[in-house]
């Protein structure tokens, strides 16, 4: 009995000591949906962008078009807001 409970202890204890299998790769993204844009642009189109807060400036940017652009449709389409 003796043995068993020690065989156990040091079950546990090497398991504790064994390092934890780390994900490996970039952190899963917050946004349920993702795709990666490649773009040209200048040296200082870039350090703009960087200023502008980058991605989330550019996804706030597309969502207020994407909202105009909505509301456009709607109108000439005759419903109302």
């Amino acid at each position: 009995m003796q043995q068993e409970e020690e065989k156990e202890k040091n079950a546990e204890e090497a398991a504790e000591a064994a390092p934890r299998s780390r994900r490996r790769g970039r952190p899963a993204s917050l946004h349920t949906k993702e795709m990666v844009l490649h773009i040209r642009c200048t040296t200082e189109q870039r350090d703009t962008f960087a200023r502008m807060s980058g991605s989330v400036w550019f996804r706030s940017f597309l969502d207020t078009l994407q909202a105009g652009f909505d509301r456009d449709v709607n109108s000439s389409s005759g419903e109302e807001d």
